[in-house]
């Protein structure tokens, strides 16, 4: 998913994820305090967006790793 394709106004959306060995996200909810873009409709998209995402594989890698995605948007 090209989360690109989601932006309605400019702002920062922040998304807290984590990740299994497999490179499967495992969750994935919406920082409010780290985000500009405050539209609960939106932030529910991007979360299902950042769920989409896949990662490179690591079975050496903790079972669980967890940290931020933000994405910025500019509209033109």
């Amino acid at each position: 998913n090209n989360v690109a394709s989601l932006a309605i106004k400019e702002g920062k959306v922040m998304i807290q994820i984590c990740v299994d060995r497999s490179g499967m996200v495992i969750s994935s909810k919406y920082d409010f305090t780290g985000s500009t873009n405050k539209d609960p409709a939106f932030a529910s998209k991007a979360e299902a967006c950042a769920s989409s995402y896949m990662f490179v594989r690591d079975d050496e890698a903790p079972e669980k790793q967890c940290g931020k995605l933000t994405f910025i948007f500019k509209i033109k």
